[in-house]
């Protein structure tokens, strides 16, 4: 009896996981055409990287 109660509880427990990646993978998608400006983001968010190491170290 416990065998087939888990058995039904993992289906179950398997539809709210794929709802979740349905979820993740509209976000990539929607990151998808952003990914062109990320790289200029990314450019000013290395050089702040940059100069909150320099802060400590000055420090």
């Amino acid at each position: 009896k416990p065998v087939p109660a888990t058995c039904s509880s993992a289906p179950d427990e398997d539809i709210p996981v794929l709802s979740t990646i349905s979820e993740q993978t509209t976000v990539a998608n929607t990151q998808d055409p952003p990914h062109n400006a990320e790289p200029i983001t990314d450019g000013k968010k290395k050089k702040k990287k940059k100069k909150k190491e320099h802060q400590p170290n000055q420090e």
